[in-house]
């Protein structure tokens, strides 16, 4: 984790956000494993979508979200 987080980097979010150290550290452990497969995050969280020189791209729900198309069922024979 600390080959991608450092831990002066925990600390400081951790003073902007005002969370706890414990629920950052582990949100760092998810954003390092993410970096270590290649993944693409997705997150509720604010602050890794802050983090801008991440190797991988992270995502809110809310951007997979598209528009229903409209289907329309065909009317039951009689």
């Amino acid at each position: 984790m600390a080959q991608h987080l450092p831990h002066a980097f925990i600390e400081h979010e951790v003073a902007q956000t005002q969370l706890p150290r414990a629920y950052v550290k582990y949100d760092a452990l998810i954003v390092a494993t993410a970096i270590a497969y290649e993944a693409t995050l997705v997150t509720l969280d604010g602050w890794p979508k802050r983090l801008t020189n991440l190797p991988i791209h992270v995502r809110h729900p809310d951007e997979f979200r598209t528009a229903q198309e409209s289907f329309s069922f065909p009317s039951p024979a009689k």
